[in-house]
């Protein structure tokens, strides 16, 4: 979470293209994109099952990233860094 995040997507997932300066760009827009709640998932799958077949893992790494918002309660907006969706 925070600059911890920020070192982790563009360092250790440098190959998806997340770089410091579109992420500083991203957190200057405000709107409660601030770096203090920037957050990065590193989901690893090691196998995955389809009408209890296993199958083959396609791409066993799925990061997101987003921000930790609390208004009232906890809410997550996260990107799927793969597919570029919410």
């Amino acid at each position: 979470m925070g600059k911890n995040a920020v070192r982790y997507i563009t360092e250790k997932l440098h190959e998806y293209g997340v770089t410091v300066e579109k992420l500083e760009s991203m957190f200057k827009r405000g709107n409660k994109h601030e770096e203090d709640i920037f957050v990065v998932f590193d989901i690893r799958y090691d196998k995955h099952m389809l009408q209890g077949k296993e199958q083959a893992v396609e791409r066993p790494l799925v990061p997101w990233y987003g921000f930790l918002i609390e208004e009232g309660k906890a809410f997550l907006l996260v990107v799927n860094m793969n597919t570029g969706t919410l």
